[in-house]
């Protein structure tokens, strides 16, 4: 963690010579009979102020706030013109990251890395990076906003435990539901529930996730490896069922797969035997096939858990 606190302090001390900046040109401004700040001063008057905050004593040159006075960039800013996000794109994740994990679906430095990759392609099309953002992307990134974003080792939880964590997030849950009911004027028959089902040989790892600044994120739902298969059936509040998606372990289709198949089931494949990023898209596009008759142009609701397959960038856009 000791680089991470070197970049946290970079920032600290690129916001308190923006502070002492501002700070000398606003002195200067002053009418003529009230005393003016030397550079000197406010240096030492910004560090003082930050050490009675913090505990914390950052020093302050005054050779370097001249530069500043005159137009020169700091680091910071200098090192923000090779950004790959604008701003506002960086904001969104924050909030998308601060959402997730308030939510109790905190993203991992991966997910959110998968985020930005993909906010790139959709700006810059066949001029995005072709290999991506570099493998430490978003540590600096989440070092970048840690006045927002807090890191946080993840414990995992089994399906049952993680469904009734505790009553505030359960109030919250159905405050959500029966708002986004009421927003849509969706009856029970268009109120659809799905979950993964399957063999469970162990259960899930610790890693880190992201979520609010002071937060207490302790959660990260999932349901540990899986082995042969995994059955994702979908329900109906009205009692009505769609066809199931079944995903076994494997390397390759297998035409032996399609024999005795009464349900007519969805069928695919991954390396681990479970849902994954892209399964999920295609999975989610066949729900939307199976129930669009029965809508008649109406809003659907579906309700899945936390699995990180259901909340990846291509599944929230498709949806």
């Amino acid at each position: 963690m000791v680089g991470r606190a070197k970049n946290i302090a970079s920032y600290e001390l690129s916001e308190l010579k923006k502070k002492a900046v501002q700070r000398y040109l606003d002195k200067l401004g002053k009418p003529g009979g009230e005393k003016k700040l030397g550079l000197r001063e406010v240096c030492r008057a910004i560090s003082d102020d930050h050490f009675e905050r913090t505990g914390h004593r950052i020093a302050l040159s005054s050779t370097t706030l001249a530069r500043h006075v005159k137009g020169g960039q700091t680091i910071m800013e200098f090192n923000a013109t090779k950004h790959h996000l604008t701003p506002e794109e960086q904001q969104k994740i924050v909030n998308f990251a601060v959402e997730c994990g308030d939510r109790g679906f905190p993203l991992s430095p991966r997910r959110i890395k998968q985020h930005a990759e993909h906010i790139l392609k959709c700006r810059l099309g066949s001029l995005a990076l072709e290999k991506g953002l570099g493998k430490d992307w978003a540590t600096r990134f989440i070092n970048k906003h840690h006045g927002e974003l807090g890191r946080y080792w993840s414990r995992p939880l089994d399906d049952k435990r993680g469904r009734a964590v505790n009553p505030v997030t359960k109030e919250e849950y159905f405050n959500l539901l029966k708002g986004c009911r009421e927003k849509y004027n969706i009856p029970d028959e268009l109120v659809y529930g799905a979950d993964e089902s399957g063999l469970q040989t162990g259960i899930g790892s610790k890693e880190y996730v992201i979520g609010r600044k002071g937060a207490s994120i302790v959660h990260q739902q999932r349901s540990g490896d899986r082995e042969n298969i995994t059955v994702l059936p979908t329900i109906c509040a009205d009692g009505t069922c769609l066809a199931p998606a079944i995903i076994f372990k494997g390397q390759g289709y297998q035409t032996k797969w399609l024999q005795n198949n009464p349900i007519d089931a969805r069928l695919s494949y991954s390396k681990k035997g479970y849902i994954e990023g892209e399964i999920g898209v295609a999975w989610l596009e066949d729900f939307d096939k199976q129930t669009k008759g029965k809508a008649a142009g109406r809003a659907c609701l579906l309700l899945v858990d936390g699995h990180a397959s259901h909340y990846t960038h291509g599944f929230l856009k498709y949806a």
